[in-house]
């Protein structure tokens, strides 16, 4: 068995210290992630980081460069989507509802019987304008 060296040593310590800023980082980041998501301005601007980074889009291209990329910029636009689900999953419930516009819940306050079906044929966020980030 080896005997630790000062170089040893002296590498823990820096390793140490290194786990412990990363440790402080993450828990900003989750602090700074829930503030964010307690506003809708700061709701609007995480959801437009989903966007950029192509969550929920179709990373394939034509080509197999431009694939790579994009499977590159969806992997980052992952990562966002696990640490505001991790940091608070109720306000990213809160953001996933904020992308349905004109979505509401059914009227109970009658009671003339099962609400009728809806038409098949049409979608219910049909007059909802498309939200678009430039």
């Amino acid at each position: 068995m080896a005997a630790i060296t000062d170089e040893d040593a002296e590498a823990r310590k820096v390793g140490k210290a290194r786990r412990a800023r990363q440790a402080e980082l993450r828990a900003n980041a989750k602090l700074a992630v829930q503030g964010l998501l307690k506003t809708s301005q700061g709701r609007d601007y995480l959801r437009w980081l989903l966007w950029v980074g192509k969550v929920d889009q179709q990373p394939y291209r034509s080509h197999r460069t431009d694939t790579y990329f994009s499977c590159g910029e969806l992997n980052v636009g992952l990562q966002i989507k696990a640490q505001l689900i991790e940091a608070d999953p109720h306000g990213y419930l809160e953001l996933l509802k904020e992308m349905i516009p004109n979505v509401t819940a059914p009227d109970t306050s009658t009671d003339s019987g099962p609400a009728a079906e809806p038409d098949s044929d049409a979608s219910p966020n049909a007059d909802a304008e498309p939200i678009e980030y430039s």
